[in-house]
């Protein structure tokens, strides 16, 4: 909850970068397409512009979220975010270290390797908490990039409208005259041309469906009873397969490397405890007898806990990323033929079209901002947990 309040805004700079698509925003079904009106006039069709964030850097979004939708526009869900993790954090953890406990006492992983338990656990961590971080990320990141959706679909409108008009003024100059047909298009399609241009310039384009601020969530609150009335509690669900097929990855790397940068850790703080008491004439067994009496294990400092979790999020962070890019814009998406879609039926298929149309590198689009909110959150996150636990452990013992 603490590291929410500075590294929400990263976050959703995050969500807007790995939800534009430059030149190629997806509207809704029955908005006319650029290709359409260019086919119907045979004439060219001037190309779109790209939205504000179409091609936009980490700094550039930050500052015309900044500047078009304030303060409070970088808060975007933050209040489902705020209170939900409590829970969702408490079930995850608490499913990671039941699953830790129960899989290392199991007679196949006294002889595998301890990365393996935790990475498992990690995976199993992240199934069960879904249950939670899902509404809560579905609900925040739907209101993290209603705004950007807004705008596209607007520009997207307005380039159809211009791009209509264009259409039929120069279908006025360069339709062909039924008595000298072209070996290209037949007077009957001329004709026909010319009485679609002329009605598309009498009546100008409109977006079906709903209007854009009909895109617009008033609030957390809002989101959630709307999404479930509209969508029911698969829309509320959304993307559950998405998030445990990136968030469970991303979890077994980051707590089973967290394990393996703590050991790590571990070793290189003993070693320097045993030397600092060795130079002052003190028992090397009095540091065995403090790990035995707090159950075999040593308590390091809070920045070997948070630089251990820093660590590790990281690299989850950037290994998952086009897993957790592909995960948001299924969640975003408003039904399969809504106000806004990807098209993506799966994750898998969300990554193949992702490639298809955007480019491998496109697949690691937000990594930067992903990793600039991950790395601090997962550190201190985690190192507020192990320098809890030890609390705990020290009070049980003087109880006890």
């Amino acid at each position: 909850m603490i590291a929410r309040i500075p590294l929400h805004p990263i976050d959703t700079v995050k969500a807007k970068m790995q939800v534009q698509q430059q030149f190629k925003a997806r509207i809704a079904q029955g908005i006319p397409t650029e290709a359409a009106v260019a086919s119907a006039a045979a004439a060219p069709f001037p190309t779109p512009t790209a939205t504000p964030a179409s091609s936009a850097s980490f700094v550039s979004l930050f500052r015309h979220t900044l500047k078009h939708e304030g303060v409070r526009g970088l808060y975007s869900g933050f209040g489902v975010t705020f209170f939900g993790s409590a829970p969702a954090v408490c079930l995850y953890f608490s499913s990671y270290e039941y699953s830790k406990s129960l899989l290392t006492s199991l007679p196949f992983f006294h002889s595998a390797p301890t990365f393996l338990s935790h990475f498992i656990s990690g995976l199993l961590a992240e199934t069960f908490s879904c249950v939670l971080w899902v509404p809560i990320d579905v609900v925040k990141e739907r209101l993290q990039v209603q705004q950007q959706l807004r705008e596209m679909m607007m520009k997207r409108g307005k380039n159809v409208a211009t791009g209509a008009a264009a259409a039929a003024s120069l279908s006025t100059t360069h339709v062909i005259p039924s008595t000298s047909p072209s070996p290209f298009r037949s007077s009957a399609s001329a004709a026909a041309t010319a009485t679609a241009a002329s009605s598309t310039a009498a009546s100008p384009v409109r977006l079906s469906g709903p209007s854009p601020p009909a895109l617009l969530y008033r609030g957390n609150l809002d989101a959630l009873v709307t999404i479930a009335r509209t969508e029911g509690v698969r829309g509320v669900y959304r993307g559950y397969g998405a998030t445990v097929a990136s968030f469970g990855p991303f979890s077994a790397i980051y707590l089973s490397g967290y394990e393996q940068f703590k050991a790590l850790a571990t070793n290189i703080v003993e070693k320097r405890r045993i030397i600092r008491r060795e130079a002052r004439h003190e028992a090397t067994s009095r540091a065995q007898s403090d790990a035995s009496s707090r159950g075999g294990t040593v308590e390091l400092p809070f920045y070997a806990y948070a630089l251990s979790g820093a660590a590790a999020g990281g690299v989850a962070s950037v290994l998952t990323n086009p897993l957790d890019l592909v995960k948001l814009r299924l969640q975003v998406q408003r039904g399969t033929s809504g106000t806004f879609t990807f098209g993506y039926r799966n994750v898998l298929h969300g990554l193949l079209t992702l490639v298809k149309q955007e480019g491998v590198k496109a697949l690691f689009k937000g990594a930067t901002a992903r990793c600039a909110f991950h790395i601090p959150s997962t550190a201190l996150t985690i190192a507020m947990f192990d320098s809890l636990r030890n609390y705990f452990v020290r009070w049980q013992n003087k109880k006890g």
